[in-house]
């Protein structure tokens, strides 16, 4: 919101800064502002996503037990005890889990960052994701699929 809030401005900014040479100090103060709200404001999301990455891998090793599993006993589990979806995150501590005809199962995570958010991640045995889900674009983190709602 910032960012956008910034990007508004400039054209204000550059009538000002054109009209009276005074504004000049201003102006950069402004520019120096704007830069400071974008790296304020991208930072966060980078250390999200490294903090996802880092999920993402407790999630393989929980769809590597479930490939043992089936291999051992020729089908998914019906459900599996929440020991076991447990993430061992702070803020997003449980896997849900799914049979599902089409993809065997699904995993998932709802990764909501707070307010009207409903992000989540999720995983299939295939790691076949479209490009995008519900008209929402789809990131890939790791083998699993991030859905921006």
């Amino acid at each position: 919101m910032l960012l956008g809030l910034w990007l508004l401005s400039w054209p204000a900014w550059a009538v000002l800064f054109v009209m009276r040479r005074e504004w000049r100090p201003m102006c950069l103060s402004a520019v120096a502002g704007g830069l400071l709200s974008l790296w304020t404001s991208l930072a966060p999301v980078q250390q999200r996503k490294a903090w996802l990455a880092e999920i993402a891998v407790q999630g393989d090793l929980l769809a590597t037990r479930l490939e043992e599993q089936r291999a051992k006993k020729g089908a998914y589990p019906a459900q599996i005890g929440e020991a076991e979806l447990a993430t061992g995150a702070a803020g997003y501590s449980v896997f849900t889990y799914e049979p599902d005809s089409e993809h065997g199962y699904e995993l998932s995570l709802s990764t909501s960052s707070g307010g009207i958010n409903f992000d989540r991640m999720f995983y299939w045995p295939s790691r076949t994701y479209p490009s995008s889900l519900h008209g929402e674009p789809l990131e890939k983190i790791g083998n699993w699929a991030y859905l921006h709602e």
